[in-house]
C-alpha cells in the first residue's frame, strides 16, 4: 500500500523523524459541546456552547534501535517530549478525519457547518505527552505507549517520509536487553520478571479571554500542571534468594537512591529517590508466584527544565 493513501495508518513522523507503529494511529481533532440548562425556563437543555478544539490521541510502538546500535531518533524525540512536556512536538500523520477551520453554525446554511467531515493529511503541532509507558514484558518486545494532546496546524499539511526508502534497519529491544538495579544500597534483582516505567503529565489546553470578539475556537496554549513518574516491578518469588536480598528487596516505604532502569544500554531512566507502596503478592492459581511493587520517583528539585533534574539519558 502506498504511504500517501489514506488507509496507511501505521506510519507517522515525530518532529519529522519517521516511525512505524505497533498498531494504527489514533488521533484526530476533538471538540466538546457543552450543554447549559436554563433553569428559569424549565428543566430541558436549551443553551449550548462549543468548547476548545484540540487533538487527542495515542500511539504504540516498539522501542527500536538502528543498525549502529543507537536508539532510533523518533523514539528519542518521543522520550524527550515525555520528560519535558513543554518541548516542541509535531506529529505528522496520514489522512485523518477533521479540519482546522473555525467551527461555525448558521441556521439554514448547510455549507456553514465548517470544522467537520474533511479527510486529509494533517500535521498536529504544539503537542504534549500526557502519559507515556515503557513496558518490558517477559516474552515480547519492549513497547512504548503514549497519549498526547495538541493542536491542528492551521496551514501545515503533513509530510510523512518513508523510512524504508533510506535503507534504515531496525531491531526491537527485548527483555533480555534490559536491566534493573539499585545503586544505593547496591542491589540487582535477578528475580525480576517484567517492569514498566510510566510518566504522567497533567497538561491543560486553555482559551485566552480577549477584549474583542474572537473568531477562533483553538486554544491559545497548553499549561503544565503536575508531572508524576512511577514504575511497576514484578518479581518471581524465589526462596533460595529471598534471604540474601532481604535488606534490599522492594517491600514498601523508602527504598534508596538511584534506581536505574537500563534499556539495552541505549536508554537509561534513573530514579534519584525511590518510595514504594507495599508489595502485592496474591496467591492464586497454579502459575508462578509473583510479587508486584509500585515505585514512585521523587526528585531533589521540583524544577522541570532541560538544565537539571534529568530523568532519561542516552549513553
Amino acid at each position: 500500500m502506498l504511504l500517501a493513501k489514506p488507509g496507511y495508518q501505521k506510519l507517522v513522523a515525530l518532529n519529522d523523524c519517521p516511525i512505524y507503529l505497533q498498531g494504527t494511529f489514533d488521533g484526530f481533532p476533538r471538540q466538546e459541546v457543552k450543554p447549559e440548562p436554563f433553569v428559569q425556563g424549565g428543566p430541558r437543555t436549551n443553551i449550548w456552547s462549543i468548547q476548545e478544539k484540540v487533538v487527542r490521541g495515542s500511539l504504540m510502538t516498539p522501542m527500536y534501535i538502528d543498525s549502529s546500535g543507537n536508539i532510533d531518533e523518533a523514539i528519542k524525540e518521543l522520550l524527550l517530549c515525555a520528560e519535558y512536556p513543554m518541548r516542541d512536538l509535531k506529529i505528522s500523520t496520514n489522512s485523518v478525519m477533521g479540519t482546522s477551520n473555525i467551527t461555525d453554525f448558521q441556521s439554514g446554511v448547510p455549507d456553514a457547518k465548517r470544522g467537520f467531515g474533511k479527510y486529509l493529511r494533517m500535521a498536529f503541532v504544539n503537542c504534549g505527552i500526557t502519559q507515556l509507558t515503557m513496558e518490558v514484558p517477559h516474552k515480547s518486545p519492549v513497547i512504548i505507549r503514549a497519549d498526547f494532546v495538541g493542536f491542528v496546524a492551521p496551514n501545515e499539511s503533513a509530510v510523512v517520509p518513508d523510512p524504508s526508502a533510506s535503507g534504515m534497519m531496525r531491531r526491537n529491544l527485548t527483555f533480555a536487553d534490559c536491566d534493573l538495579y539499585l545503586e544505593s544500597p547496591e542491589s540487582e534483582w535477578d528475580t525480576t520478571r517484567s517492569f514498566e516505567v510510566k510518566i504522567v503529565n497533567d497538561l491543560r489546553p486553555f482559551l485566552a479571554v480577549r477584549n474583542y470578539i474572537s473568531t477562533t475556537d483553538h486554544p491559545e496554549g497548553i499549561a503544565m500542571n503536575t508531572s508524576d513518574i512511577w514504575a511497576t516491578i514484578k518479581q518471581s518469588v524465589d526462596r533460595a534468594n529471598i534471604y540474601g536480598e532481604i535488606d534490599s528487596m522492594i517491600s514498601g516505604g523508602y527504598a534508596g537512591l538511584n534506581m536505574v532502569f537500563d534499556f539495552g544500554g541505549v536508554v537509561k531512566i534513573e530514579f534519584p529517590h525511590c518510595v514504594m507502596e507495599p508489595t502485592e503478592q496474591p496467591i492464586e492459581g497454579t502459575t508462578l508466584l509473583e510479587r508486584t511493587t509500585k515505585v514512585l520517583c521523587v526528585f531533589g528539585s521540583p524544577k522541570l527544565d532541560e538544565t537539571e533534574g534529568h530523568l532519561i539519558s542516552f549513553p
